[in-house]
């Protein structure tokens, strides 16, 4: 808390640290030796991530959803108005103000398609939900009017999410620390190791989760123009699917591609050379009406070919159109 107050506050009045100056200094903070994270969490896979969002709610489901599909930190998520988010743009888009964010930018985000299926099941009973909530909660109170997306606390999601690591058999915790490998910012990393599998720039990913380290000068240009921002999105967004199989069928589309070429490629090959075969059968056709021609009109044919059947046979240039003269051979 003191660590991210500090950070927070120089990064406002112009001081800024790199994010691994921060990271060395939070794990030395923590009494650990050496520079490596204080737990070694890990970056899930769709299906374990799949396996883990079954034994949540519908909106705890939600929830994580638009968290793995739009790299939004926690409290940021927990912040998120309804007024934040174009649900009538393609990818659905996000304006994280800047007193949600832990730099003090605003930055734009995306959701996937799934997430705004499970987005839009979950905002048809918000309202029942929350109403319900706000009379059941005695400790932490909830007011019916909240017009936060997930209006719950952070100790709603990590009960929410203990509970679905319990039951989904991925509770295991790292031996230093005792935190569960497989968390809530295990989302982020989730986002990170998908997003750029189909080809958006790390940078810009990072820029998107809204790592301030990484804010490259291709983000700082990319960052006010959303157009080009929801293209490269949609571009990874098949990377991003826990519940479909988007990404193997990206992947498979892909890999059929260069077949598809290849098979063009042969049928146009097929084609010139089919036409090739026209030429020439078209030359051959028109050589032998002309040689056949010339052999007609040659007078030793005619000459030759009585001979040959005993008998004489006038020329071309010999008959007429009333008559035709045979002369049978002398005896």
């Amino acid at each position: 808390m003191i660590l991210s107050f500090t950070k927070g506050f120089l990064g406002r009045n112009g001081v800024k640290f790199d994010e691994y100056y921060w990271r060395d200094l939070k794990g030395k903070h923590k009494g650990l030796k050496g520079n490596r994270p204080l737990t070694e969490d890990q970056a899930p896979t769709p299906e374990i991530l799949r396996k883990i969002l079954q034994f949540l709610p519908l909106h705890g489901r939600a929830f994580a959803l638009a968290a793995s599909s739009s790299g939004m930190r926690l409290g940021e998520s927990l912040r998120l108005k309804l007024s934040d988010i174009e649900l009538d743009k393609e990818p659905v888009r996000i304006h994280i103000r800047r007193e949600y964010t832990k730099s003090g930018l605003a930055r734009p985000s995306f959701l996937s398609k799934e997430a705004v299926d499970t987005l839009n099941e979950w905002l048809k009973v918000r309202e029942r939900w929350l109403h319900a909530a706000s009379r059941k909660s005695h400790i932490y109170p909830k007011e019916a009017g909240d017009d936060r997306v997930f209006p719950f606390s952070h100790g709603t999601v990590y009960a929410m999410s203990h509970a679905a690591l319990e039951k989904s058999g991925y509770a295991d915790r790292d031996p230093t620390t005792g935190i569960y490998k497989y968390h809530f910012h295990t989302l982020r990393k989730y986002f990170r190791s998908r997003l750029p599998r189909g080809g958006v720039p790390v940078d810009v990913t990072q820029g998107i989760m809204g790592e301030e380290g990484y804010l490259s000068a291709e983000y700082r240009s990319l960052k006010d123009d959303p157009e080009t921002m929801a293209r490269m999105y949609k571009q990874g967004e098949p990377f991003l699917a826990v519940f479909s199989d988007q990404a193997e069928m990206y992947e498979f589309r892909e890999e059929t591609k260069g077949l598809r070429l290849q098979i063009e490629d042969l049928k146009e090959r097929l084609w010139q050379q089919e036409e090739k075969v026209r030429r020439a059968d078209a030359k051959y056709q028109v050589e032998t009406e002309e040689l056949l021609n010339e052999l007609v009109n040659h007078p030793k044919f005619w000459n030759l070919l009585g001979k040959h059947v005993g008998r004489n046979i006038p020329g071309p240039n010999d008959l007429t159109n009333t008559k035709r003269a045979f002369v049978s051979p002398s005896s």
